[in-house]
């Protein structure tokens, strides 16, 4: 027999996000008959992971809960992610980004982005051989929280490495993509408040640049800011704090990218409507 329809996502009763005390969290699934099974460290949930049996999880630390429903005749769903960030300390007016991937993506010397690794390609800026110089994109989960806490995104995404001088940095740049190939086309939120309403394919998570990182991570996006008011175009940009795998990862910048996903946001032009060319 053919499988066609695909196992409902999980649902988790308490969503990801800061919290004072431990958490117990119920976990349901609308698929009849289907297993639950769990992570705690970022990696995929699979048959051999731990099952859910009907007791609430619970959560007394930081974590990434990752939950995903198998059931015989059915095709796979999508996985259901809460970062649970247990007596940490809020962040005061800032956004938080809370991103989860499974390890491997990030450190394995043959597939993490996030390494020199082993299998690796040279890049003319920064002088290395090194895996996080591949244009390699990895699958993730992306969780926001705005400038309240409260939670305003949980999606899958694509993970990527960006930049070029700065792939070589302790804290890299990453790129976000939304796509059907990982689930949602977009990130249906309006990030930056001077430009209230856009929606957006991709974002950056970027460290600053090459010029302002380690120490000043504010100066390209100041740059850009001083001219919001003119009518020209800009990255806009929005400080947050990262979380990856609900291990603290430090302060980045929210950015626009300059890629063909700006003019859809900034225009609604698709992809064939648009000629982008570069000047170096």
């Amino acid at each position: 027999a053919t499988a066609t329809d695909r196992i409902a996502t999980p649902v988790l009763s308490v969503p990801g996000g800061f919290y004072s005390i431990p958490v117990s969290v119920s976990i349901s699934c609308a698929t009849p008959g289907a297993r639950i099974f769990y992570t705690i460290d970022g990696s995929e949930p699979e048959l051999y992971s731990i099952e859910y049996k009907g007791e609430p999880v619970f959560v007394n630390r930081t974590m990434p809960l990752k939950v995903r429903a198998f059931a015989d005749g059915y095709l796979r769903g999508q996985t259901a992610v809460a970062t649970y960030l247990i007596n940490e300390r809020k962040p005061d007016g800032l956004p938080v980004v809370m991103l989860t991937i499974d390890q491997k993506y990030l450190y394995d010397n043959q597939l993490g982005i996030y390494v020199k690794g082993t299998n690796g390609v040279h890049h003319y800026s920064n002088g290395d051989t090194a895996n996080y110089n591949r244009k390699w994109t990895r699958p993730g989960h992306f969780e926001f929280l705005d400038r309240d806490n409260n939670l305003k995104l949980n999606q899958p995404v694509g993970v990527s490495v960006l930049g070029t001088i700065t792939r070589s940095y302790t804290l890299k740049s990453f790129d976000i993509k939304a796509s059907k190939r990982f689930g949602t086309p977009r990130l249906d939120y309006s990030f930056f408040p001077s430009k209230d309403g856009r929606r957006y394919k991709s974002i950056a998570l970027r460290n600053g640049g090459n010029n302002d990182f380690p120490g000043f991570i504010f100066r390209d996006v100041f740059s850009q800011s001083l001219i919001q008011n003119i009518d020209l175009d800009y990255q806009a940009y929005e400080p947050c704090v990262l979380y990856v795998n609900g291990k603290y990862w430090g302060l980045l910048n929210i950015r626009e990218k300059s890629t063909k996903d700006y003019i859809y946001s900034n225009y609604n032009f698709s992809p064939g409507e648009i000629d982008l060319v570069y000047m170096s």
